[in-house]
């Protein structure tokens, strides 16, 4: 079930940034919610809305600010990642849900991580953002989050098993061969099979994904054909 308020049932450190609830407008729906999490219903009292609230609040410290401010760069599309030292995190984070979810929920973890980001980069701290020069006059864009030093999750190569999906596993290796680059699809135009008006769709992360219904007036269709010629792509 993706309610409830904790992943691992931790209790909550003392002097922690979430020492009460009261300290945390766990009503907000995070205004990042569809880009992590698309059309899934962002409930009031679902567990990632709730960790979310509270890493947006030690992200807002200045402790947590140093965490996130402290690795940043941008993607070609530029997106924003941020790398996050996990042995950095895990010592001065007080939010004890966090690492639960890593445990337990890694995608789940990663997406909260990611949503409240953006949240305090874009929304809560947005001066301090535009005085990092890799966010000078950047458009709100995903954040991305890449973990290094992360020792619980090193794996060798030989002892991946069907146990680790689903998991962060972190693997070390020398490339032997690699294939050609082949672009990503970054957004692409439908025409409805019914009424043929047309509509633009972007794939977040590369994934293919057509519109769920028509937008035209009075047509409510499901059938659209691809417009390849107007698609956009990066390498």
């Amino acid at each position: 079930a993706r309610e409830g308020r904790v992943w691992g049932g931790g209790a909550k450190s003392a002097g922690a940034v979430m020492a009460d609830d009261d300290d945390f407008d766990f009503g907000h729906v995070p205004i990042a919610w569809p880009v992590y999490f698309g059309d899934e219903e962002c409930a009031k009292d679902d567990r990632r809305v709730l960790l979310i609230a509270q890493l947006s609040g030690w992200f807002s410290t200045k402790e947590g600010w140093e965490c996130l401010a402290n690795d940043l760069s941008l993607t070609p599309d530029c997106r924003v990642v941020m790398a996050l030292d996990y042995e950095v995190l895990r010592a001065t984070c007080p939010i004890p849900d966090v690492f639960a979810a890593l445990d337990m929920q890694p995608f789940e973890a990663v997406a909260c991580l990611g949503c409240s980001a953006y949240e305090v980069i874009f929304a809560a701290r947005p001066e301090a953002s535009k005085g990092l020069a890799v966010l000078k006059g950047l458009k709100p864009k995903k954040v991305v989050v890449n973990f290094g030093n992360y020792p619980e999750s090193a794996v060798k190569i030989r002892s991946l098993k069907a146990s680790h999906l689903g998991r962060i596993v972190t693997v070390t290796g020398s490339v032997v061969r690699a294939g050609p680059v082949r672009p990503k699809v970054t957004d692409m135009s439908f025409v409805c099979g019914k009424c043929g008006s047309v509509a633009k769709q972007s794939f977040e992360d590369g994934r293919f994904c057509p519109p769920r219904a028509c937008a035209g007036e009075g047509c409510r269709s499901r059938t659209f054909a691809p417009s390849y010629s107007e698609a956009s792509a990066m390498d």
